[in-house]
């Protein structure tokens, strides 16, 4: 990949971020589609959000990814949202519409494509879902008519092992 004036920027907004596999995995998609984009890793939690989200349209950014802390927080921030983020409250991707920053969930559409890729059909099964935080988009996804989900009762993990550990210690 070769940086020029004309390189795109791209991104993931997280906290902590150091440890993502995110740049990587993206640079050499956009490397091997021979797109001159190039994505970074930025440290941003609730009290950088809404100066990052301002950098996007100040650094014409093509888009970003969100990881928690910052997946509910930045609807705010946004322009427009779509109809899974707003059912979701959440949004994990923005992308830069020409100076117009659209919020969209992606977490339940991407996960029901690797459904599909591995031909496994959920129209009228009850799905059931494992998380240790709620599971919103999924869920919002789920629910539409053309996946044809009966219901969608979710079973919660409360603890996560490290909370499990906390509260023996």
């Amino acid at each position: 990949m070769i940086i020029n004036a004309k390189t795109i920027l791209t991104g993931l907004f997280a906290s902590p971020s150091t440890h993502s596999i995110s740049p990587i995995m993206h640079n050499n998609a956009f490397e091997k589609l021979g797109l001159n984009f190039a994505y970074l890793s930025f440290e941003v939690n609730k009290d950088n959000l809404k100066d990052a989200v301002k950098s996007i349209k100040t650094l014409n950014m093509r888009g970003v990814n969100l990881s928690m802390p910052n997946k509910k927080e930045v609807i705010q921030y946004l322009d427009e949202i779509s109809e899974i983020a707003k059912l979701s409250q959440s949004v994990n991707t923005i992308v830069n519409d020409n100076g117009i920053l659209k919020g969209y969930s992606t977490d339940g559409k991407g996960f029901f494509k690797s459904l599909e890729e591995e031909n496994i059909n959920i129209k009228n099964k009850y799905l059931h879902s494992l998380a240790p935080t709620r599971p919103g988009p999924m869920v919002t996804d789920a629910k539409r008519k053309d996946k044809g989900c009966v219901g969608v009762p979710l079973v919660c993990i409360i603890l996560c092992a490290w909370n499990l550990q906390a509260k023996l210690e």
